[in-house]
């Protein structure tokens, strides 16, 4: 029986050490932009928001701010018939899983989930813009009108 109990107590041990892990993990530092100037809400501060009770980057204070920038990377002009193509550009984490929707005249555009746009043939006017999902929030690039020249 102690053989049994030290494997199974070791089993036990490994799983909620795994469990803490995983939950540190569910709260990214990396996507914390803390407000360094005011130490009540320094990165430290924000950072220890990471340990203990709090799992989630959503439960970090607003003062944490996760405040990225997504942004096109295109010309304002094409011509007419011309395909359309931009890069939804953004200083997200290198390692963070993203979805990318991009969005023309405030529609979705169908099968077009990577940070690469391609529009063919364009012959009207439009406006585009980029959205991203990702565990650290929800970020928008702004809106570019894009002149269709013909």
């Amino acid at each position: 029986m102690g053989i049994c109990y030290f494997i199974m107590s070791s089993i036990s041990l490994l799983g909620c050490v795994a469990m803490a892990l995983n939950r540190q993990a569910l709260c990214m530092p990396e996507c914390l932009k803390c407000n360094s100037t005011d130490t009540d809400h320094s990165l430290d501060n924000c950072l220890g928001h990471c340990n203990g009770a709090n799992n989630s980057c959503e439960d970090v204070p607003k003062t944490c701010i996760k405040d990225f920038q997504v942004r096109l990377n295109t010309s304002s002009e094409i011509n007419e018939g011309d395909d359309f193509m931009a890069t939804c550009e953004n200083d997200l984490p290198q390692n963070l899983a993203k979805q990318y929707i991009w969005l023309q005249d405030d529609e979705q555009v169908p099968d077009q989930n990577t940070s690469q746009l391609t529009l063919e043939k364009q012959i009207h006017d439009f406006k585009v813009s980029c959205k991203i999902n990702s565990l650290c929030g929800k970020f928008m690039s702004d809106t570019m009108d894009i002149d269709v020249q013909g």
